[in-house]
C-alpha cells in the first residue's frame, strides 16, 4: 500500500527515521527563516513530524507542545491539531498523572503516512550520486 511502490528491500529502521524526520523538521526551520514561512509543508506537517519523533522517543506530546511544535499562533495550532483528528492522523488522550493536561498520539493512519514517506526519503540516492 505505499504510494511510490513497494518500500525498498533494505527498509529503514524506526532510529533511521527518527533521524530523517529531525533533519525534515530542522530543514523546515530553515526555510522558515530564509523564506519567513515554511510554504511547502504548513503547520502539520512539523506536527506530524515532531509527533513521530516524541513517540519513538517515548516522550508525550500535550496539546500545548504540540502546538508550540507548529511554530504558528495557539489558535492556529489548535485547528491543525482539531484538522489532523478529522483527517484520522492523531487522537487525544488524557494524561492519566494529571486529567486537566491531554496528550496527542499518532494513530496507526498518521504513523503509516509518515512511515511511507520516510521509507521513501530514506531510498532516495544521496547527493552527489548520479
Amino acid at each position: 500500500n505505499y504510494a511510490f511502490g513497494k518500500p525498498p528491500a533494505n527498509s529503514l529502521t524506526r532510529a533511521e527515521m527518527v533521524r530523517l524526520a529531525e533533519r525534515e523538521l530542522s530543514l523546515g526551520k530553515m526555510r522558515g527563516k530564509l523564506l519567513g514561512s515554511a510554504p511547502y509543508a504548513s503547520s502539520h506537517w512539523t506536527l506530524l513530524l515532531d509527533m513521530f519523533v516524541s513517540q519513538v522517543r517515548s516522550r508525550p506530546v500535550s496539546v500545548t507542545s504540540a502546538c508550540l511544535a507548529t511554530g504558528a499562533p495557539p489558535t492556529t495550532g489548535l485547528r491543525r491539531i482539531e484538522e489532523l483528528e478529522e483527517r484520522g492522523f492523531i487522537k487525544r488522550a488524557a494524561d492519566p498523572t494529571d486529567k486537566r493536561r491531554v496528550f496527542l498520539i499518532l494513530t496507526d493512519s498518521g504513523n503509516d503516512i509518515l512511515t511511507e514517506y520516510l521509507t521513501h526519503l530514506g531510498s532516495l540516492a544521496p547527493l552527489g550520486t548520479p
